[in-house]
């Protein structure tokens, strides 16, 4: 099977190389995903970020949330039966972790719900909504995380959702009110990312996923608008054809300077059968110890470029821009006599590092992006979020 997605990047560059390089907690990410067993898949914008600097969030209702032993995540989303049982709604979530002392469902249920019941009233207003409770939900497998596409801990095996509920509408009309309910003018107004998920959202079956995961670091917020498609794999993949759009800006909100690390596009392919990359549109940038040597460039870095699963991740570079057909991936069936096309060093799980404490930005640029392969799922951590 096929699947487009980003499995893992680590970025480390130091500053003396790239002084004019800036970073922000903000990133914003197109991202597609295929099933080749079933030629399915889908195309997701996503609007992320760990620091609350950088949402209307109020500070204190996500430190509550964060600080709380019991909350794991918050999601909102319009996706069809979010869980079982609801229908035509569209639903607010609060996902909490069980504890060992509520040994029987009904004890599991009231806990829940106690801890939904909390923050309620608080999320309802913060977001401009008015959910009423509906149901509790335990999950007993991993079944709805993987149907939504929820990224992190927020909706896995064996944690519980409290579930309200509000009338379901039109996937553009709650993107474009989330986005200006959770970021401020700056970014929800920033056009290219932003008009890409807009046109991405118009599509009947798309949906909406809001999500607040709340990591061992600080809460990590996403809005993320996703459309399922049909596709078979051919001997090519552009990802801004599946996103339905003939070229992708870099947001407004970087003007101010060059953010290279903050507007991505990203695949990752995987098959029962092996594949290689056999070419590419736009350069594919040179690197070593797994790290590109100049991410002002354009073009494409993989960190695995050759097998069933290959990952890679488009820098925009300078222009801060691309067009369908700049973003092409030719594909083909290894050969004895066919070398894939790659960068001086792939990606591996061991390039990634801790970020501790004593790393700063006087001394490195720091991006690390995480994203679960098989759900499209992405976790962005920055350094400046400490509990």
């Amino acid at each position: 099977m096929m699947i487009l997605s980003i499995f893992l990047l680590s970025v480390i560059i130091p500053l003396a190389a790239a002084q004019d390089v800036n970073i922000t907690s903000y990133i914003e990410s197109a991202e597609v995903v295929m099933y080749d067993d079933t030629d399915v898949g889908t195309a997701t914008i996503v609007h992320m970020t760990s620091n609350v600097d950088d949402t209307r969030i109020s500070d204190a209702l996500e430190w509550d949330l964060w600080d709380h032993p019991r909350v794991l995540g918050v999601i909102f989303t319009n996706a069809d039966t979010c869980v079982p049982g609801v229908v035509d709604e569209a639903c607010l979530i609060v996902n909490v972790a069980r504890i060992s002392k509520e040994t029987d469902i009904i004890m599991v249920q009231d806990g829940a719900r106690a801890v939904g019941d909390q923050f309620i009233t608080r999320l309802n207003d913060e977001l401009g909504i008015s959910a009423n409770f509906h149901s509790i939900f335990v999950h007993f497998n991993d079944e709805q995380h993987i149907a939504l596409n929820v990224p992190g801990g927020a909706m896995m095996y064996n944690t519980v959702s409290v579930v309200y509920t509000i009338p379901h509408d039109a996937t553009v009309s709650f993107y474009v009110e989330f986005m200006n309910t959770i970021f401020p003018q700056g970014i929800a107004e920033g056009r290219g990312f932003v008009d890409a998920g807009r046109i991405l959202a118009t599509h009947e079956d798309s949906f909406l996923l809001f999500v607040m995961d709340m990591g061992d670091m600080g809460p990590l917020t996403q809005v993320r608008v996703t459309k399922p498609y049909t596709d078979a794999l051919t001997d090519y993949i552009d990802p801004l054809e599946h996103l339905g759009i003939d070229a992708l800006y870099r947001s407004s909100y970087f003007d101010d300077g060059l953010y290279p690390l903050s507007s991505l596009i990203r695949v990752a392919i995987s098959s029962d059968t092996s594949f290689i990359i056999h070419n590419t549109t736009s350069a594919i940038l040179a690197g070593a110890d797994g790290r590109p040597d100049d991410i002002t460039k354009r073009g494409w870095f993989f960190d695995v470029n050759t097998g069933t699963l290959i990952r890679g991740t488009f820098l925009l570079g300078e222009s801060g821009s691309a067009s369908v057909g700049q973003t092409r991936i030719n594909l083909a069936v290894p050969s004895a006599t066919m070398d894939a096309t790659t960068p001086e060093t792939p990606f591996n799980d061991d390039t990634v590092m801790d970020m501790q404490d004593d790393i700063t930005t006087d001394s490195l640029v720091v991006v690390t992006i995480v994203v679960i392969a098989g759900v499209a799922a992405t976790a962005f951590y920055m350094k400046g979020y400490r509990r």
